[in-house]
């Protein structure tokens, strides 16, 4: 118990070091980065080049103060899903494409601060998010001083999200708690080090004892000139709520990369994407039925049988721009997963698709339509278990969204 806190502690310390170090002296305020337009940037819309070649990441900022800048963002999307879900196998009981309808809102709501000093960096965010079924939802909520950020975050571990697809835009966030160092050696190279929330990736409601440590996430990003690639892993130690108070010691590791393709559109691009977990199932995208995968394991499995696994998943996504204003991505992605304390150590195999087409007629505002198909099975064909895992489903979903 006392090396797991000294452990803790001296990586608390590796974490923090770079930032301490920063705040020594008093630090001097800066020109704050604010999206005023420069004389460059003048220069490019006259001679008719891309303003996405400027730095998006300053754009919408205010000058509030002196020495600080201010971004107010926020996004409304609608929806509108149509799908025909059924189960087959061994007495499923779900019937054959059974029509459902469903009407979807969500808003978000950023705030956004930064200063910048001599030495370093300082920012802030916070973003909430509502959905038309009355949750609200903090998804970020963090201050980033330099190198370290500390707070409510996207994790460190994750790499393709589906932003672009509908059934994601519509679905809520979920976003662990974390203290995070990150250093970038080169232009090209950055290097991350995450103790995050374990919680957010638990995947079932029931079994799982306190926590008494963090989730350890090491990233490390490249991104040359033709591309991006993403290293990522994990480390997680779990507790169990079972009468041998059973511990259980799992791992996860993700590598991802995106490739531009301008010789079929400009602004064309493929991501891949792959991971392999031992007892961390959360780390393969199933732990919230509004991830990637679109799939969570069955609330009768207590945490013990849910966790000790072994799985991969993979992904290949497409984006191609047909003009300025007309755009499509396709993407298919397969889960397999071992559950290996079920009776029969049987696998589930889970395969998710969609493809869809937006309008941006004007910037910020997106009108598209989107066709998805989903299918997990369950290969031991269990009366119990293959009403709930055997199932395939077609969706088809309109939507109209307006960020600013």
């Amino acid at each position: 118990m006392r090396a797991a806190a000294l452990m803790w502690a001296g990586l608390f310390v590796w974490v923090s070091g770079p930032a301490l170090a920063a705040f020594e002296r008093p630090p001097r305020l800066a020109v704050p980065i604010c999206a005023f337009e420069t004389a460059d940037e003048e220069e490019a819309d006259d001679t008719g080049e891309d303003e996405a070649d400027s730095d998006e990441d300053t754009v919408g900022f205010f000058r509030i103060a002196p020495a600080t800048c201010l971004r107010i963002s926020g996004s409304v999307d609608s929806g509108l899903l149509l799908s025909w879900a059924g189960g087959y196998g061994v007495s499923s009981g779900l019937g054959r494409f059974l029509p459902v309808t469903r009407y979807d809102i969500k808003a978000t709501l950023a705030v956004e601060t930064r200063q910048q000093f001599e030495s370093f960096d300082l920012t802030s965010l916070f973003e909430v998010e509502m959905l038309s079924t009355g949750s609200t939802t903090i998804t970020n909520a963090y201050v980033e001083a330099g190198p370290v950020t500390a707070g409510i975050a996207t994790s460190f571990f994750d790499y393709w999200s589906a932003d672009s697809f509908l059934f994601r835009a519509l679905a809520s966030s979920q976003s662990p708690a974390l203290l995070a160092g990150e250093w970038s050696p080169s232009g090209t190279l950055s290097v991350a080090l995450a103790m995050e929330d374990p919680v957010v990736r638990r995947v079932v409601p029931l079994g799982y004892a306190g926590t008494r440590a963090p989730d350890v996430v090491a990233r490390l990003k490249v991104e040359p000139d033709w591309g991006e690639v993403q290293l990522s892993a994990a480390l997680r130690y779990t507790r169990f709520a079972s009468l041998s108070a059973a511990t259980a010691t799992g791992w996860a590791v993700q590598l991802g990369a995106t490739l531009p393709v301008e010789a079929l559109g400009a602004g064309d691009e493929l991501v891949l994407q792959a991971a392999y977990a031992r007892n961390a199932p959360g780390y393969l995208g199933i732990y919230t039925a509004s991830g990637v995968s679109g799939f969570t394991l069955p609330a009768s499995l207590l945490a013990e049988a849910a966790e000790l696994t072994a799985g991969w998943n993979a992904a290949v996504s497409y984006e191609h721009h047909w003009s300025k204003a007309w755009r499509s991505n396709i993407f298919v992605t397969m889960v397999d997963l071992r559950l290996r304390e079920v009776p029969g150590k049987p696998d589930v195999t889970v395969w998710r698709s969609a493809a869809n087409l937006l309008w941006s007629p004007v910037e910020g505002l997106d009108v598209g339509i989107e066709l998805g198909y989903f299918r997990s099975s369950f290969s031991r064909r269990d009366r119990a278990a293959a009403a709930i895992l055997n199932a395939d489903r077609w969706t088809l979903q309109a939507s109209l969204s307006r960020s600013f």
